[in-house]
């Protein structure tokens, strides 16, 4: 029976939480007429396992985790700190050495940025957003997990010196988020911070580095996943993608 309750949940987050933008309220307190902590408790049973979440984040963090199930049992770490970039996910230094599940990882999640990075931090975001942007990190993580210590630091290297490469990465990365059913988060995302972007020039970096919400829109219709919310005539008259 508990089996059953916990499919039910996913089910409704699966189907009505993330493709569908205005179900959600932008108020975490509101979500889908199911209690929050019926959802937090039932996720934290299955995917919170080697997972440390700060409570501020604990519903959108779980509900992603839901998404990647080859992550089910790494070392994950949610860490709230000041930090100019609004989020990123790298292995723990201590175990940057280990292989397989001994390896652990850490999500940065900023509380404090630049004047022009602040209104994309976590906190400020659209709750499909935090969804979306939060899958990307993880996505990440998938694409560090199997990788050799050497690989990493060469990965590290060419990241950081190298642009053409950042952006390959960047761009294959949110390919993966795509992947693993978030889209709709990924697409809300990108459009709410390149609305910002319009107004503060300094913030155009995006552009250079990650796909396009066009692009994701895009990359969504190629995948059976998706193909139900794609269907003629209904896709943006039925739904709020903006919001």
């Amino acid at each position: 029976m508990k089996l059953q309750i916990r499919l039910f949940i996913l089910w409704m987050i699966t189907f009505c939480v993330v493709p569908f933008e205005n179900a959600i309220s932008r108020d975490p307190g509101s979500y889908c007429l199911i209690s929050d902590q019926v959802i937090v408790d039932s996720l934290s049973q299955v995917y919170g396992k080697n997972k440390l979440i700060p409570k501020d984040f604990e519903l959108q963090c779980l509900i992603v985790l839901s998404h990647f199930p080859e992550l089910k049992n790494t070392h994950i770490e949610f860490v709230i700190k000041e930090s100019f970039a609004p989020l990123s996910a790298l292995p723990k230094i201590g175990t940057l050495f280990l292989g397989g599940d001994k390896r652990k990882f850490q999500v940065t999640i900023s509380d404090k940025s630049t004047q022009y990075m602040d209104p994309i931090l976590l906190k400020n975001l659209p709750f499909n957003a935090q969804l979306g942007v939060l899958g990307h990190e993880l996505s990440h993580i998938v694409d560090y997990l199997h990788l050799s210590w050497f690989e990493l630091i060469a990965v590290a290297m060419n990241y950081a010196l190298n642009p053409s490469y950042h952006a390959w990465m960047e761009k294959k990365t949110d390919l993966i988020t795509i992947n693993h059913g978030l889209g709709w988060g990924l697409y809300t995302y990108y459009k709410f911070a390149r609305s910002l972007a319009a107004k503060t020039p300094e913030a155009n970096w995006a552009n250079d580095y990650y796909l396009h919400y066009n692009e994701v829109l895009f990359e969504m219709q190629k995948r059976p996943y998706y193909n139900e919310y794609f269907l003629p005539n209904t896709l943006f008259k039925s739904r709020n993608l903006s919001r």
